[in-house]
């Protein structure tokens, strides 16, 4: 009786041993996804945003290009007796289109020197995670291992327990033997 308790016990604790183990299992590759969902997704966003400046770039300048391409066009075309005021009138556009293609790479320059230091901040923190992880599965582990020593000790002071009280039943039963042999002998004489 005693011995189906304490196996039902032991039951019980290597049941509960199993489920810290699950659920920690659990926990760590919930981690995992969800660093890696962010990773990906910051990834994704980076990549899109840097895509969006070159087309807005691209477009830009082939409206620009165009522009001045008709511009010149119809300018020669309408004006070829006028040329030295052709001439002046393009090199002012030019000039103008040169300081406005130069303020917008500035600011493109300023714009990728800022998801430069973004990128730097999200390597950063992606970082820090890893650490937190590589930290966190550390203490898992010599928690567990705690724990599978506690057990082992627990595990081995049952089996004393059990193995004495086996020795005891043993003895107890010699012991029942012996006055079951007197009883009968007893019982053999007064008849």
């Amino acid at each position: 009786m005693e011995e189906q308790k304490v196996l039902k016990m032991l039951n019980e604790l290597m049941g509960e041993i199993k489920k810290t183990r699950a659920d920690l299992s659990v926990e760590i590759s919930q981690t995992r996804a969800d660093l890696s969902g962010e990773i990906l997704q910051t990834r994704a966003d980076l990549s899109s945003e840097i895509a969006q400046t070159r087309a807005d770039l691209s477009v830009e300048i082939l409206q620009t290009r165009a522009d001045l391409s008709v511009e010149i066009s119809q300018t020669r075309a309408d004006l070829s007796g006028e040329i030295l005021q052709t001439r002046a009138d393009l090199s002012g556009e030019i000039a103008q289109t040169r300081a406005d293609l130069s303020g917008e790479i500035s600011t493109i320059k300023s714009e990728v020197s800022r998801n430069h230091i973004l990128l730097e901040e999200v390597q950063k923190q992606i970082k820090t995670v890893a650490e937190g992880v590589t930290s966190l599965r550390e203490q898992t582990a010599q928690q567990f291992e705690t724990l599978t020593h506690y057990v082992n000790e627990e595990t081995s002071l049952l089996e004393k327990v059990i193995r004495n009280d086996v020795d005891e039943a043993k003895h107890i039963k010699g012991i029942l033997g012996e006055h079951e042999v007197s009883i009968r002998h007893l019982k053999s004489k007064s008849l």
